[in-house]
């Protein structure tokens, strides 16, 4: 894979992982519903209810264990390539990589912020990447 690409996968991981935690909340949420109403019902004795809701129940710890499954190698990979980054060593090329690809900034964003031309941008980017590419082991 090449630097551009892993930096790319980077900005897809943070927006998957930000995805991943909201979706494990909601599920943590639903849970603790399920649970509420399996113990209303367990009072009630309505055995056909309780089966329904544990097996809901079931169903959402399992997509818990794959959403964690998931959050955690994306954060190996993550960290991987926040390592890379950091071997950059020119700071301007770092700065602009970061301000594209970790936060996801455009380049007219990034010369706005840093008051240099666009254009300086996008040779940073280049140089970055190349150097990005040449750090970065999978």
């Amino acid at each position: 894979m090449k630097g551009r690409e892993v930096l790319q996968q980077y900005r897809k991981l943070t927006r998957e992982i930000n995805y991943l935690l909201s979706r494990r909340e909601e599920l943590q949420g639903k849970m603790a519903v399920v649970s509420a109403f399996n113990a209303r019902e367990s009072q009630r004795n309505d055995d056909i209810s309780i089966k329904a809701q544990q097996a809901q129940l079931d169903e959402y710890a399992q997509l818990g264990l794959e959403i964690d499954r998931r959050l955690a190698k994306n954060a190996q990979m993550k960290k991987a390539i926040l390592r890379a980054l950091y071997d950059v060593a020119d700071i301007d090329q770092f700065t602009v990589l970061e301000m594209v690809y970790i936060r996801g900034m455009t380049a007219e964003e990034t010369a706005d912020a840093l008051h240099i031309d666009r254009s300086t941008v996008y040779r940073w980017l280049k140089k970055g990447i190349q150097k990005f590419s040449e750090v970065y082991k999978e």
